[in-house]
């Protein structure tokens, strides 16, 4: 049986041209869950990240709250990830939807992938993403897996 999982790739960075701008972080984001994949690009601020880990490092340290995000580009939402406690089981909960235009149709297509992790796994994944936003690198790619001990 093959993991689920969510690739964050940043294809690319802009930095502030000035203290009172932000930078912006672009992404390309793939999920691959239950026999169903896709794929969409995204763009963030260094901030809205910075927020995300917040939240992240909130559910991290109790277990307690849920955790959801979403960016994208000045039409619609590109990328929602929400992450929250399964039960109380110590596991966690991951559902990433992702949405990508047709550009034939002028429709949106929606792939939506959801699977278990356990903390740790959550805890490397807050690091991966702090070191990107720490030094952004194009090209670089932050994986989070689906673990089986957590499978939903």
């Amino acid at each position: 049986m093959q993991h689920s999982k969510l690739r964050l790739t940043l294809t690319e960075y802009d930095p502030a041209p000035t203290p009172q701008f932000n930078e912006h972080l672009h992404w390309n984001a793939s999920v691959e869950s239950s026999g169903f994949a896709g794929d969409t690009e995204f763009v963030t601020s260094g901030r809205e990240l910075q927020a995300l880990l917040q939240q992240l490092a909130t559910l991290d340290s109790t277990l307690l709250v849920q955790t959801e995000w979403g960016s994208g580009d000045s039409k619609e939402e590109r990328f929602r990830i929400l992450v929250r406690p399964n039960g109380r089981t110590g596991r966690l909960l991951v559902v990433v939807t992702l949405t990508a235009p047709v550009r034939e149709t002028g429709h949106a297509r929606h792939v939506t992938g959801v699977f278990g992790i356990m903390p740790n796994t959550l805890r490397q994944f807050v690091l991966s993403l702090r070191r990107v936003l720490a030094a952004p690198v194009e090209g670089t790619q932050i994986v989070l897996i689906g673990d089986r001990e957590a499978d939903v």
